[in-house]
């Protein structure tokens, strides 16, 4: 008998996920969701629940439909980072129920509406557990139904 848990996942540790580990496991699951719009904001505008965050110079902000309600924990407000055309982006102010807001002002190539946003990566979910003061399994399996799951199996997709 055996408890595998997070190995299931492809990780060997709670905290670090694969970083110092000399087994060979592939993290399986990354969490992806589109841009749903992008702004151009001057310096000084506010944004989010009660205008709580104050833009520091003229930024452009990418909004992602994903939010607490889909398993973001709230304690990474102004922490995480959202992967976009592979740069990480800061999460800024706080996580909505159904958005987060990332400025994507430095990323090179252009970022527009419908966009891919990986949310959670393997290096992105070790990261946000340790930020958020737990492990990996916390963060993955809070991801909550509302959230579509795409299996792969040999090249073929299935909902």
């Amino acid at each position: 008998m055996g408890r595998f848990g997070l190995i299931l996942y492809g990780y060997i540790s709670t905290e670090t996920g694969n970083k110092d580990s000399n087994l060979n496991l592939i993290p399986i699951m990354t969490v992806k969701s589109r841009i749903s719009a992008v702004r151009k904001l001057s310096k000084g505008l506010t944004i989010s629940y009660g205008c709580t965050h104050k833009i520091k110079r003229d930024s452009i902000i990418a909004v992602i439909p994903f939010g607490y309600a889909d398993g973001f924990p709230r304690c990474l407000n102004d922490k995480s980072y959202i992967k976009i055309h592979n740069e990480k982006c800061p999460v800024l102010s706080r996580v909505c129920m159904d958005m987060i807001m990332v400025d994507v002002t430095n990323v090179k190539e252009e970022v527009k509406a419908g966009d891919i946003a990986i949310i959670f990566d393997e290096e992105l979910v070790s990261e946000d557990a340790q930020k958020a003061g737990t492990i990996i399994h916390e963060i993955i399996s809070q991801v909550l139904p509302r959230v579509t799951r795409i299996y792969i199996d040999k090249g073929k997709m299935s909902l």
